[in-house]
């Protein structure tokens, strides 16, 4: 099967996949009722320098958007699934997983929640519906990904939304 994406260069990966510093900035405040570009949650510090810029224009929200995407330690992203999650869909999201390893430097591992204090949650919550992500590795906390029923049956979604946690983001979107 063909994977279309249409998304940006991702600001939040290295290159050369060397471990980036993480900034002092610890901001991990999420809105799930304003999601930007569709599927993309916002946290306070990058959505604050958007306000007013209309959400269409690519040109100007590009280089706000590079400067406050966080990459993921080392380029590995610790990833839980929530209680909730349903065992029969997590082969979705890992096959979504395994193509992001195959095709870049990241690597998923299962969070030890001991050790990693950061780490991708991936819920599939009846209440929060919708499929959304955070943007690049939000710092201080968990990272949520939301994937109701309809995303865990899809591999082109689960990758997509994965690419959000990567830090790529959506470009060309319709936002009529």
């Amino acid at each position: 099967s063909t994977l279309l994406l249409v998304l940006l260069a991702a600001p939040a990966l290295s290159s050369t996949c060397v471990s980036v510093s993480t900034p002092t900035e610890a901001n991990a405040a999420r809105s799930q009722t304003s999601l930007f570009q569709g599927d993309v949650i916002l946290t306070i510090s990058q959505r604050t320098p958007l306000a007013g810029i209309d959400k269409t224009d690519v040109a100007k929200i590009e280089p706000i958007l590079k400067n406050l995407t966080f990459p993921w330690k080392n380029s590995t992203i610790p990833y839980l699934f929530g209680n909730d999650f349903p065992q029969a869909k997590k082969y979705t999201i890992l096959r979504a997983m395994d193509y992001w390893q195959s095709v870049s430097c990241v690597t998923f591992r299962p969070a030890d929640l001991i050790k990693d204090y950061e780490f991708l949650s991936l819920i599939s919550s009846s209440v929060n519906i919708g499929c959304y992500s955070n943007l690049g590795m939000v710092q201080e906390g968990s990272f949520i990904t939301n994937l109701n029923m309809q995303c865990c049956d899809s591999f082109a979604i689960a990758t997509h939304l994965l690419a959000h946690t990567l830090g790529v983001y959506n470009t060309g979107v319709d936002v009529r």
